[in-house]
């Protein structure tokens, strides 16, 4: 007999409670499938390219925040290779979480200089400044995991409290060699 249909009592059958429980599960395995997948490399980055994805992570975040944006991005998308727009992507992403949560800015400047043997980005605020003290203890603020995939990329990673007011975020790696071909010896 089908859940919902009459008995021979004339009382109604319930519906069956673990039917709706597994479609309330395999609605959460989607979400967390996609969540996983956005997380290993963002659509925006992976359809749009770099400046296009970080053009708009800025915007996003200033719309929620209320903060004017100043742009130093190049026109046109330039590859530099996954593994470093993905570090860049998410270097972004944690900075301006931080000016988000810590800041208390009204305006954020986010810049990409273009470089022949590295790959630079500049995030800084007029926010309030990050304290000395979080300046040496660096394992806050997610400050350690810019730290790491920085340094996963042979980079460098400064972060500086201004004089007047605001922080400073610069992160520069080598450019990755797209479509390298390994060197071949003549003498072999």
């Amino acid at each position: 007999m089908s859940p919902g249909c009459e008995t021979g009592s004339g009382k109604a059958n319930r519906r069956w409670p673990t039917s709706s429980r597994a479609l309330g599960n395999l609605d959460q395995g989607i979400a967390l499938k996609r969540r996983i997948i956005e997380d290993m490399r963002p659509t925006v980055l992976a359809n749009f390219g770099l400046v296009t994805a970080l053009r708009s992570l800025a915007d996003d975040a200033a719309q929620r925040n209320g903060w004017t944006l100043e742009f130093q991005l190049p026109d046109d998308d330039v590859k530099r290779g996954e593994a470093i727009e993905i570090a860049l992507f998410r270097v972004a992403q944690e900075t301006l979480t931080n000016a988000a949560k810590y800041a208390q800015a009204s305006r954020i400047h986010v810049a990409l200089p273009l470089d022949a043997a590295r790959v630079s980005l500049h995030i800084a605020d007029d926010g309030i400044g990050i304290q000395p003290g979080d300046l040496e203890r660096t394992h806050r603020h997610g400050l350690v995991g810019i730290r790491q995939r920085v340094s996963a990329r042979s980079g460098r990673f400064e972060i500086e409290r201004a004089i007047s007011h605001g922080t400073s975020i610069r992160v520069s790696m080598p450019r990755e060699r797209l479509n390298a071909l390994p060197e071949v010896n003549a003498n072999a």
